[in-house]
């Protein structure tokens, strides 16, 4: 018998189309709102799902999110009597407008549940278990409680010792792991670990007599996907158990794969190429390779005249002529961000033969593009480098290949430069504030450090703001950083590498059980790219975090610039669930008016009012005035840059909810706030007993955003 779980806010309309679809053969389970619809999806399996979009609390779009992580092969139906319900971005299979006929209804659930059946092909196919269980009864009974699944033909084979386990899992591969914690030769985490190092894309379900939450809790951090009590075990609960644990399997591979791929050209992204050559260069030492870097001439103009849209056509053009121009699977081409690719040659004859494939690349980029009804010519200058003639380590080849491009600049352009000593005198010479920002965008040299921010009722971590640092030029203010690279065009490329890398961060801090927020600073030059909202929520959807889980801190002269369009986006985005704030407010000239219609949900009162306190009356009266507004407007005051206990007490008794600065926690390396985490769990909710973080403040003052 098929289930299906139907949502809606309405109860005499939810009563209504029950009924309409219990005529129909279905089992249908009805919930009232979206987290009545989330606790029935974790106590039963669902073959659809049919939802309200416009609901309190878990709206629609919400709910498919949700529950998608955990139940990945369910079709979803969105039903909504909005007259823009079409507009709603989501992978749905059918949208319905209501009201519709009860022959538009069977329809495509009959349409819906066909292809649930194509979307569950594991179900018929076979599932290869190991289980490692050194006691016989408890083995029978997980042998018993896998066959018993829908998995119809499921294979399990069972070992005693880990050992015996690993040994097999060097030459077979499985689907799933079942493993006790208290075994013949090993116990505990190193059980997990062990697994996970043989078998690391595997999933490993941890099966044990005794544990508590906590426990269990320790053992999802260190890498199972599930842990179940052998006094518990059911049928359905088994089959739930695995169903989730190969969906976050892959969930984890789609993530691995993103890491390692440039999501608008589909070539390797610098991460993964830059990894690629340093593998290359230690597996095959006594053969000859080549670097070649890539620069598109003129495509920051192309990009202004004719819009974003048709600069990433452009790119995507440009990706699939360098990739086909290639020696088929032999050679390895990335995008390095912005307009700037790169390809690895690997076992080439010499240079005369690096220079042939780099001209080729050259000469199939410089046919015209048609794009939006232009034809445009695209030049390239490309950087040819060889091991181990120029260089003999991974960094060394890459500037090298970086110099020849710059030398190939200066000579015209469009053209193709490989590498001589004398090049790298000319890069002696301390280039511009441009090209050095363009060499850390290609080489990966800005860092993200998080500073958290408090919350003054709870004394908790409400959320960590990220924030770049530049190390290899720690003179250079984050405020140069950004205007420099907005001035090159370049911007986009370090928005996506911050949001991209600070989602993954909390990703891992959600699965440590830490419950804060995240928030990323959007620079008003990124107000112009017209998929900007689109591209936000793939990278919290791809790292598996919730829209609510982000704040997107919006900086107040960039709203008066341009305030329509700062509206949008903000609506766009708070209606996905993401949280706005306003950055540096009482700098800019937002009017109330403005404020009104722009979807925030937080201020955050500037540094250059916070410092003067407690002693400055004019400084005392803008921030009495700021919360003031924020009350009638009902957003809530952060007040970032507190430096000292008097500024602490003034703030929290003049109604500041949240408060971020030196005097709480410094900006901090990942490793560094999980350490700081860890110490504040075990001190008392107060804030004068929070630690700063122990590090160089005076250093961390001078380049603070």
């Amino acid at each position: 018998m098929r289930r299906i779980l139907i949502v809606d806010d309405d109860a005499a309309y939810l009563r209504s189309l029950r009924r309409r679809l219990s005529a129909t053969g279905l089992v249908v389970q009805a919930a009232g709102c979206g987290v009545e619809a989330l606790e029935h999806a974790h106590q039963n399996d669902f073959d659809l799902v049919v939802t309200d979009l416009q609901m309190p609390g878990v709206d629609g779009y919400t709910l498919a999110q949700r529950l998608r992580s955990i139940h990945p092969e369910t079709p979803f139906v969105l039903m909504s009597g909005a007259p823009d319900m079409q507009a709603v971005k989501g992978e749905w299979f059918a949208k319905l407008q209501k009201p519709f006929s009860d022959e538009v209804l069977r329809t495509t659930l009959q349409q819906a549940l066909i292809a649930q059946n194509n979307l569950l092909p594991f179900y018929r196919s076979q599932l290869r278990a190991l289980v490692v269980e050194d006691q016989p009864a408890d083995a029978c009974l997980l042998t018993t409680l896998l066959r018993s699944t829908k998995y119809s033909d499921i294979e399990v084979e069972q070992y005693e010792t880990v050992a015996d386990a690993v040994a097999r899992l060097e030459h077979e591969a499985f689907d799933i792991i079942l493993s006790d914690l208290s075994l013949l030769d090993l116990s505990g985490a190193a059980v997990v670990q062990q697994l996970r190092s043989s078998a690391p894309n595997t999933p490993v379900i941890v099966v044990s007599e005794t544990g508590d939450k906590k426990r269990a809790a320790e053992f999802l951090r260190i890498g199972a996907q599930d842990f179940l009590f052998k006094s518990e075990l059911t049928s359905s609960g088994m089959e739930r158990a695995i169903r989730f644990a190969l969906a976050r399997g892959r969930t984890e591979r789609r993530l691995s794969s993103m890491a390692h791929t440039d999501p608008l050209t589909g070539l390797n992204n610098r991460r993964r190429l830059l990894a690629q050559l340093h593998e290359l260069l230690h597996r095959q030492k006594h053969q000859r390779h080549a670097l070649l870097f890539f620069d598109l001439d003129g495509f920051k103009a192309i990009n202004d005249n004719l819009g974003h849209e048709a600069g990433d056509q452009l790119l995507r053009e440009a990706a699939r002529r360098i990739r086909e121009s290639l020696r088929s699977s032999h050679d390895l081409a990335g995008r390095l961000g912005g307009d700037e690719f790169a390809v690895l040659l690997r076992d080439i004859e010499g240079e005369r033969d690096a220079f042939q494939i780099a001209t080729r690349s050259r000469l199939a980029l410089s046919e015209p593009i048609e794009i939006g009804g232009h034809s445009v010519a695209v030049r390239a200058t490309v950087g040819v480098a060889l091991y181990p003639n120029h260089a003999t380590e991974g960094p060394e080849l890459v500037r090298c290949a970086d110099a020849a491009m710059y030398h190939g600049k200066k000579l015209g352009r469009n053209i193709v430069s490989v590498y001589r000593a004398s090049h790298a005198v000319t890069k002696r010479s301390k280039p511009s504030l441009h090209s050095r920002l363009a060499h850390a965008l290609r080489t990966q040299a800005f860092d993200v450090v998080y500073q958290p921010q408090i919350d003054l009722d709870t004394r908790q971590v409400y959320a960590v703001e990220a924030l770049v640092r530049w190390p290899d030029e720690p003179t250079v203010s984050v405020r140069s950083i950004i205007h420099g690279l907005e001035q090159m065009g370049h911007i986009r490329e370090l928005g996506e590498l911050v949001l991209n890398r600070s989602c993954g961060q909390l990703r891992k801090w959600r699965a440590q059980g830490y419950a804060m927020k995240l928030a990323v600073n959007l620079s008003p030059a990124e107000f112009g790219e017209r998929n900007l909202v689109a591209r936000i929520l793939r990278v919290v959807a791809v790292h598996d975090l919730r829209n609510e889980d982000l704040i997107l801190e919006l900086p107040e002269s960039g709203i008066s610039q341009d305030f329509r369009r700062a509206r949008n986006i903000g609506s766009e985005l708070a209606s996905a669930g993401v949280h706005l704030c306003v950055d540096d407010f009482g700098t800019g000239y937002t009017c109330l008016g403005h404020l009104d219609q722009l979807s925030l949900s937080a201020v955050k009162l500037d540094r250059t009012f916070v410092k003067q306190l407690p002693t400055s009356l004019r400084a005392t009266a803008v921030v009495d005035a700021v919360v003031g507004i924020a009350r009638a407007f009902q957003l809530r005051v952060m007040a970032k840059g507190v430096e000292n206990e008097a500024q602490l007490r003034f703030l929290r008794d003049r109604g500041c909810q949240f408060i971020q600065g030196f005097h709480c926690a410094s900006p901090m390396t990942p490793d560094r706030l999980d350490d700081w985490l860890r110490r504040q769990q075990s001190r008392p909710s107060d804030i004068s007993a929070l630690d700063p973080g122990g590090y160089d403040e005076a250093n961390l003052r001078s380049s603070a955003s």
